[in-house]
């Protein structure tokens, strides 16, 4: 099972960056973006199962999504099970 700590510290909901996500990611990235979004301030359990689950999607284009997220900095390495989430 995947899982992860995601620390998200920002509790802002602004529109102008949930928009220029949207220009940058992918659809499956976008959506996982919006997901974590939703997460309170502080650490939360994310299980890349349960996301699949909830987004009818499969594990592997989720698992390549969050790596998107990685990659495109809205995600920063803390250890190897704790991220934060950077919107």
């Amino acid at each position: 099972m995947v899982k992860y700590e995601i620390i998200r510290e920002n509790s802002e909901n602004n529109a102008e960056k949930r928009f220029s996500a949207a220009r940058k990611l992918s659809g499956v990235a976008f959506k996982l973006y919006c997901y974590f979004e939703t997460f309170p301030i502080g650490a939360t359990t994310y299980i890349q199962k349960d996301f699949a689950e909830q987004a009818y999607l499969d594990t592997r284009t989720v698992s390549g999504a969050f790596k998107e997220l990685f990659e495109k900095g809205y995600l920063k390495c803390y250890s190897p099970s704790f991220y934060f989430f950077m919107p």
